[in-house]
């Protein structure tokens, strides 16, 4: 079990049940967490520095006042996050958090300043990433369905291999990034046009 208040370093933790149990004032440096449980639960004013979370839940999980620096997370279900709560540094160099293969629906990244995030082959549907920072962020192979993108910044965003986006040009900053067809034929959606295949 994870103590509160204490520091670890090179530590795995592995099938720990956290589910609606609080971890507060913690500092994990170089751990991994395998098939954790964070359910409904607490995590306050920790930091995760170059750590690694795999085949955790962590579902409507509390991150508030905690912070990630260079932290990845594959096959993990995250649904229902407000990541809103997190402390992200002021000015981000790399990537704080890396989800590769995640389901992180129904979350919130409203207004959240995060150039060079990786969203990769993720579920993202019902998620709210209106007036929030993308740019030159990897959102490849993820399933967008129903998430909302208004005055997002997506400069030089990756979208290759993604499917259901509904993105407005004429609402978000779109120069520069990176679509496929046929999904990129959804980008037109605003503008009111038919489009008939050629005969």
């Amino acid at each position: 079990m994870i103590e509160c208040g204490t520091e670890y370093s090179d530590k795995q933790f592995i099938e720990l049940d956290c589910q609606s149990i609080e971890i507060k004032n913690n500092r994990f440096e170089h751990c991994v967490f395998i098939n954790c449980i964070f359910d409904a639960g607490f995590i306050r004013q920790c930091k995760f520095i170059e750590c690694g979370f795999k085949s955790c839940s962590m579902n409507l999980v509390k991150l508030t006042g905690s912070s990630f620096v260079e932290t990845e997370f594959t096959d993990c279900k995250m649904k229902g996050i407000n990541w809103t709560e997190i402390t992200f540094p002021s000015v981000i160099i790399t990537s704080p958090i890396f989800l590769n293969t995640c389901d992180i629906s129904y979350s919130s990244f409203y207004e959240l300043k995060l150039p060079g995030i990786a969203i990769v082959d993720c579920k993202a549907h019902d998620a709210d990433f209106r007036a929030a920072d993308l740019s030159n962020s990897d959102l490849s192979g993820t399933d967008f369905e129903n998430s909302e993108f208004n005055h997002t910044n997506l400069k030089s965003a990756d979208f290759r291999r993604s499917i259901n986006y509904r993105i407005d040009p004429t609402e978000n900053n779109v120069r520069d990034a990176h679509f496929c067809l046929p999904e990129a034929i959804s980008l037109l959606a605003s503008f009111k046009i038919k489009i008939d295949e050629f005969e």
